[in-house]
């Protein structure tokens, strides 16, 4: 959808000084009409063509009994599965006159997430910790639940990783100059991660890189070099060689 095909409800007109941090107008929606509606809101940029945008969607209930029946607690909320680093949630669904708009995820008393499923991964724990949980329901007309029963979590103790990664592949030059090579490889896989890669010249250590090129610079001319990279991972394992990548300047 443009802009134009909007209709426009209110103009707040400014004097084109920065405006406040958390600015807030009040906009009186039209009473004429009820169901789903999209609103949007448009802040235009003084003396350039430059604006900002935000959209909602709302549910306008006219002529009807605003709603104030929050939905049921979630029920059974228990943890699927516990690692190290990760704890996965689970709940049964939360009962409400109209319906369920998102659940709120709280770790330890505070609103980590907010999800339209019924279930949920927390990425940002830490090993060996005790964490507990609950849920709350929102339904759509911002009505909340009550907090369902807690459950107490505890993650794994880290796990001593021994896997290296896979070797860096399809080591190839991007482009060459008269002093230097630009290399490039496919990114290695490994269960926690690539750290960075190790870039060899003649079975010599040139770099380390985070990325997944290099350029090597201050070449000799008429001279021949191989190249190989390996990728390390942040438990310091090392995976094998790429296939070696024969140059010569």
């Amino acid at each position: 959808m443009k802009r134009s095909d909007f209709e426009l409800i209110s103009t707040v007109n400014h004097n084109g000084t920065a405006a406040n941090t958390n600015l807030t107008h009040e906009i009186n929606v039209p009473i004429d009409r009820s169901g789903y509606h999209v609103i949007l809101g448009v802040w235009d940029v003084a003396d350039t063509p430059n604006a900002f945008y935000n959209v909602i969607d709302v549910n306008l209930i006219n002529g009807e009994e605003v709603d104030k029946e929050p939905p049921t607690a979630p029920a059974s909320v228990e943890a699927l599965n516990v690692t190290d680093r990760m704890v996965e949630l689970s709940w049964n669904k939360s009962m409400d006159n109209q319906r369920i708009k998102e659940y709120e995820i709280y770790r330890n008393g505070e609103k980590v997430a907010t999800t339209m499923n019924t279930v949920y991964k927390d990425a940002g724990v830490k090993p060996d910790t005790s964490y507990e949980y609950y849920v709350k329901a929102i339904d759509l007309s911002g009505n909340t639940s009550s907090a369902s029963k807690a459950v107490a979590v505890k993650t794994l103790k880290p796990v001593e990783d021994m896997e290296a990664p896979t070797p860096p592949s399809g080591l190839h030059s991007m482009k060459e100059s008269e002093s230097s090579i630009e290399l490039m490889w496919s990114p290695s896989e490994n269960q926690v991660g690539v750290k960075e890669y190790a870039v060899y010249r003649d079975g010599q250590l040139v770099a380390t890189t985070a990325t997944t090129y290099y350029i090597d610079k201050n070449l000799k001319p008429d001279t021949s070099y191989t190249y190989t990279v390996f990728a390390i991972d942040g438990a310091g394992n090392v995976s094998d060689s790429s296939s070696p990548l024969e140059y010569r300047h």
